[in-house]
């Protein structure tokens, strides 16, 4: 399908405005990677766009050169951060907790989330006690926070003017989250602007990002799409903060979306820095992220893979398998879409989110169906397409489904498990 909607070429750095952009990896021409297809339109009802990814020579950000405006991707999305179990599990609820301890937030403190979501992290603020307070650009994602966690939601988009109408109306954050989203900013400036003004002086900006050293090291090239603007290192998050007046004072490299980066930002001189951080630099420059090197290692894997995952698939497929996909992420989009991996390999894909099933895949034009299919199915082969999950998914399907079929896990590193 070749059907276009408007986008921009971002020719400059987003950080930086520096025009000398090397050219990393070219995916194709790629629908919106969580625009699925309703059951009801014409399977080739959508638009793709090109997806290129490149590196700024000066600061060194990772970015795509493609910008869909935000009120296309955004407005309804399908991501329910409470889907998956793990995040929930083993990184809302300890940080939370960790937050209120460690900084000694009170009950008439103000928590900020920016991107909340479905409300998934407050849930555990406002068991404490603590005054919460979301920001959420999706209307359908804000109402579940709103309606059945009861979390005070704002449905915009995040900005200077909106940090100050907050902070008029709220006061000033002690605390600010910012989970996953700073990748999905395409004005970085006016967005870390927003944080400065809304942050309390003794306040702290909690910030996460999927880490662009654990992306090339896995070959996730998945993770590449139009909603993901930007890749980050501690290199480049120090030099954007540092720009709008704020300082990283510690970091922490997290499992979240197969290797996250979470910063710890704040005002100048109020917390110390940690030993970590200096520990990350050096780290850093010894990977060679600074090295085009390191860039062009990653897409020569990446076609490698690309061509191992589509014997594999073609060989079960020979033999009379049949192959059901699990996870229909919008990672799961862009890989079959790269590989050009549809229905004559996968008959299905199922998925945990109601709001996925029954809708189809753009591209493959795999149909969503609930997790449960597989128990009345017994496909021979699951491919896992949600691989950051693979554990608690392979876990999951033999515990509570009785499945003991095959299952291939084709990133970090390309596994069939009997």
């Amino acid at each position: 399908m070749s059907k276009q909607n408007r986008f921009k070429i971002e020719q400059n750095c987003r950080i930086c405005g520096n025009n000398l952009l090397q050219k990393i990896l070219f995916l194709g021409h790629q629908p919106l990677a969580n625009a699925l297809i309703e059951k009801d339109r014409h399977a080739d009802s959508y638009a793709t766009y090109p997806l290129t990814l490149v590196r700024c020579q000066d600061c060194g950000l990772v970015q795509i050169l493609e910008t869909i405006p935000p009120d296309v991707l955004f407005t309804k999305y399908l991501y329910f951060s409470s889907y998956a179990d793990t995040l929930v599990a083993t990184n809302a609820r300890h940080l939370a907790k960790r937050v209120i301890e460690r900084y000694h937030v009170r009950h008439d403190n103000l928590v900020v989330e920016l991107g909340s979501n479905d409300g998934y992290l407050f849930h555990f603020y406002k068991s404490a006690g603590v005054k919460v307070l979301g920001v959420e650009p999706a209307a359908n994602v804000a109402t579940v926070a709103l309606r059945e966690r009861r979390i005070p939601t704002l449905v915009t988009f995040f900005s200077k003017e909106v940090a100050r109408q907050i902070s008029e109306e709220y006061g000033l954050a002690r605390v600010i989250h910012a989970n996953n989203v700073l990748a999905h900013v395409a004005d970085l400036h006016d967005f870390v602007d927003g944080i400065q003004h809304l942050l309390a002086p003794s306040g702290l900006a909690i910030i996460e990002v999927a880490y662009v050293k654990d992306m090339m090291d896995a070959c996730a090239f998945d993770l590449i799409y139009h909603e993901h603007l930007c890749y980050y290192s501690l290199t480049t998050l120090e030099r954007l903060f540092r720009m709008h007046g704020l300082v990283v004072f510690d970091i922490e490299h997290i499992p979240a979306h197969g290797g996250s980066l979470r910063v710890w930002c704040a005002h100048p001189g109020i917390f110390g820095e940690s030993a970590s951080i200096g520990s990350f630099r050096c780290m850093e420059r010894s990977a060679g992220l600074d090295e085009p090197e390191f860039y062009k290692d990653f897409a020569k894997k990446v076609n490698g893979i690309k061509q191992n995952i589509c014997n594999t698939l073609k060989e079960f497929k020979r033999r009379g398998d049949r192959i059901a996909a699990y996870g229909a992420a919008a990672k799961a989009t862009v890989l079959l879409n790269y590989f050009n991996i549809g229905t004559e390999l996968i008959d299905y894909i199922v998925d945990r989110n109601p709001e996925k099933q029954g809708k189809i895949v753009p591209g493959p034009n795999l149909f969503i169906f609930p997790v449960e299919k597989i128990l009345k199915d017994n496909p021979d082969v699951i491919f896992i397409t949600a691989w950051n999950y693979a554990e608690e998914i392979m876990g999951q399907l033999r515990n509570k489904l009785g499945y003991h079929g095959k299952y291939i896990i084709p990133l970090p590193s390309f596994r069939v498990i009997d």
